[in-house]
């Protein structure tokens, strides 16, 4: 069975309830990066939504009023890209477990994959995570790097790496609770 598709984000966006309006959250916590980001937003009716950082810390929101979504995504991303790419390398390097390349995607239905290529896949949604799931997340690609599979010296792999893997796996499966409803709308 493929435990990286079986732990994806799609069955927790299908139970949310879509006839409710999204609220703009007020503050945004990446628990990854044990940072938090309190949102200001201004309204405007024209250009591309945009979110930049303040010098306070704070970001501010230039949207539409059915934008603003779209802009906080945006800015996610660019925090996963900034954070998630040299963690990923630091755990590489740790592990011993080297990998080609990596990307920085929103998919539904995944927090991470590795091709054959050994390019990594990552969701930028991670970010929104506690590190320790983070971490697991990237030992369980990178182990991909040596064994295309979930076969038992797979596992073996993982465990020599991870040796809470058992715990931290079962965690991850329901890790899409971490991630505001804001962020599932892409």
């Amino acid at each position: 069975r493929d435990l990286v598709r079986s732990r994806g984000l799609g069955d927790v966006y299908k139970r949310q309830a879509v006839e409710q309006p999204l609220a703009r959250p007020k503050q945004i916590d990446l628990l990854a990066l044990d940072g938090f980001w309190d949102v200001v937003y201004r309204e405007t009716s024209r250009g591309r939504a945009q979110c930049r950082e303040r010098p306070d810390g704070s970001l501010l929101v230039h949207a539409a009023p059915d934008e603003w979504g779209d802009a906080l995504n945006r800015w996610v991303a660019r925090m996963g890209r900034v954070h998630l790419v040299p963690w990923l390398e630091r755990v590489s390097i740790e592990s011993e477990l080297p990998y080609e390349n990596v990307t920085i995607r929103g998919q539904k239905t995944r927090w991470g994959s590795c091709s054959v290529r050994k390019i990594i896949n990552l969701n930028y949604r991670l970010l929104f995570l506690p590190p320790r799931l983070v971490r697991y997340l990237f030992v369980h690609e990178l182990c991909h790097t040596v064994h295309m599979n979930h076969s038992a010296r797979y596992w073996a792999l993982v465990e020599r790496k991870e040796p809470d893997y058992a715990e931290l796996d079962a965690e991850l499966r329901r890790a899409g609770n971490y991630v505001p409803r804001w962020a599932r709308t892409e």
